[in-house]
């Protein structure tokens, strides 16, 4: 493989929307990259970040900042040029992806959130609201004068308790109206 066909590769390869490779050479200068003259120049890349992990042998990432830009690099080396060949792209860029995983984890969240209220709505109307609803209307039955009214009660809580002692207050209500109503006989009788 001629290093003309590797620089062409490594020149013409790009990474994401806007990042690119490159490749640099056992002094750290540039062998291929996108901007030619930059290798024409045979630019030291060294001065822009560390490169002796990548000519050490090593594979790895770096993050540094070129032309004000945060950038994010992986890279290898190559052995038989005793170089390295680095791949980067733009830290925004490489990020966005995180952004938009994270705007889907909040809108997953969002939703589920509102069919937990949902569902929490649902139970309270169910087992607290209509309860209480159905003990109005029994009352209301009551304050008419229907004392044959009688709450059928399966709950062993609070609703439950209340409709048990509303039983008791209409059971001793009629007790009561049932005395009246013999003690008035008998004075009547009298």
């Amino acid at each position: 493989i001629s290093l003309a066909g590797i620089s062409e590769l490594v020149g013409t390869t790009t990474v994401g929307e806007s990042g690119y490779t490159f490749l640099i050479d056992s002094n750290s200068k540039l062998l291929a990259h996108p901007d030619q003259q930059l290798v024409a120049d045979r630019f030291d890349i060294s001065q822009t970040f560390d490169t002796s992990a990548a000519l050490a042998g090593e594979s790895g990432f770096i993050e540094y900042e070129y032309q004000g830009q945060e950038r994010l690099a992986s890279f290898r080396p190559i052995e038989e040029i005793e170089g390295a060949v680095f791949a980067q792209i733009p830290a925004s860029e490489a990020y966005s992806a995180n952004r938009e995983v994270l705007r889907q984890i909040i809108i997953l969240s969002i939703i589920v959130l509102l069919s937990l209220i949902i569902i929490i709505i649902f139970y309270i109307t169910k087992n607290i609201v209509r309860p209480i609803v159905y003990y109005g209307d029994q009352m209301r039955k009551v304050s008419d004068g229907d004392l044959d009214v009688e709450l059928e009660i399966q709950r062993k809580d609070e609703l439950g308790h209340m409709g048990e002692t509303f039983n008791q207050m209409i059971r001793d209500l009629r007790t009561l109206v049932q005395n009246i109503k013999e003690t008035s006989d008998q004075v009547t009788e009298t």
